[in-house]
């Protein structure tokens, strides 16, 4: 996804020994990419999970039938 762009700058470049007006343009882009993992035959257990932020949340152990 698009997030910002920032400010031309218009900078000269020397081609075939010729002075010419190039344009530079700072462009930002965001990638994410989420996946799905099924589990199949998963009867208890406990897990921590992390996020990038520093957030974390934390299951208790199940048991079968519970």
């Amino acid at each position: 996804a698009f997030v910002a762009a920032g400010d031309p700058l218009t900078v000269p470049e020397l081609i075939n020994t010729l002075w010419v007006q190039r344009v530079d343009l700072e462009l930002i882009f965001d990638h994410e990419a989420r996946r799905t993992y099924p589990v199949r035959n998963l009867l208890c257990g406990s897990a921590t999970i992390e996020t990038d932020t520093g957030l974390a949340a934390q299951s208790t152990p199940t048991q079968e039938g519970a």
